[in-house]
């Protein structure tokens, strides 16, 4: 069962996804949930933006939207950041315990 709080569903219909980055991974993919987060891995060092940008490309990959759908509202320097996705997939579940099967967790 996945942990409230990591995904918030606004009024204007975007969602917010609370992250964990975790950079420098052997592979790219999304763990667990842990401390009200979700842990997304990410190869690519921290330096230049790079793990900012792989992350939100894993991400789109995962959700099935584009890339410029989403953006990093809040920890762009830091391991933990806001996400938001502007116009979700219709099909996009919008509940946290929904959207962590959907990708697998």
């Amino acid at each position: 069962m996945a942990e409230d709080g990591w995904l918030q569903a606004e009024t204007d219909g975007s969602i917010m996804l609370r992250v964990r980055v975790i950079p420098r991974s052997r592979q790219a993919g999304f763990g667990p949930v842990r401390a009200g987060r979700l842990v997304a891995r990410i190869t690519r060092p921290p330096v230049d933006g790079k793990a900012n940008q792989e992350l939100l490309k894993t991400l789109a990959s995962a959700l099935g939207c584009k890339r410029a759908e989403l953006s990093i509202v809040q920890g762009v320097t830091t391991r933990d950041k806001t996400v938001r996705v502007v116009t979700p997939p219709a099909d996009l579940p919008t509940t946290a315990d929904a959207l962590a099967r959907y990708l697998g967790l």
